[in-house]
């Protein structure tokens, strides 16, 4: 069951920072294999990509859209929390993003916060990909996490 619309009510695309919480109908070990797993993290997030999940580790994730990110890894609590710096190669600001798991009495609570670096040109950011919508870059692919679990959950 799909708890938090508004994930997908991403009018705030030009935010400095973005956090949402959704709650997931799975384990906290399902939601962190979702976020930690190169192959599972392609499932929902589309794209592909890997990420060295270590403190200071590096990564590179391409996007569904082609776009290429490189990412640096901050904070790895195994099952409670990531965090990593991503910075499209192609120029733009970087976020830093920080993924919560916490339990939940249907499952898992998953917070993700999505913070912009550089935003003093807003507008060149509204112009981009994101203008037509599409939610900032981690933060809008949570309802699409929610879907993955809830289509595993039916079957």
């Amino acid at each position: 069951m799909i708890r938090n619309r508004r994930v997908a009510d991403m009018r705030d695309i030009t935010a400095p920072e973005v956090t949402r919480t959704v709650e997931l109908d799975a384990t906290v070990d399902e939601v962190w294999t979702a976020l930690t797993d190169d192959e599972e993290r392609a499932a929902w997030f589309g794209g592909s990509g890997w990420i060295d999940l270590r403190p200071g580790g590096q990564g590179e994730i391409r996007t569904s859209d082609g776009a290429l990110h490189h990412v640096e890894v901050d904070a790895v609590e195994p099952g409670r929390r990531l965090g990593w710096r991503w910075t499209p190669t192609s120029g733009g600001p970087a976020s830093d993003v920080e993924f919560v798991v916490e339990s939940a009495p249907r499952g898992t609570r998953l917070t993700v916060t999505e913070r912009r670096l550089d935003v003093t040109d807003l507008h060149a950011t509204a112009t981009g990909p994101q203008a037509s919508g599409a939610a900032p870059s981690v933060t809008g692919r949570l309802l699409d996490l929610e879907l993955l679990f809830l289509a595993r959950s039916r079957v």
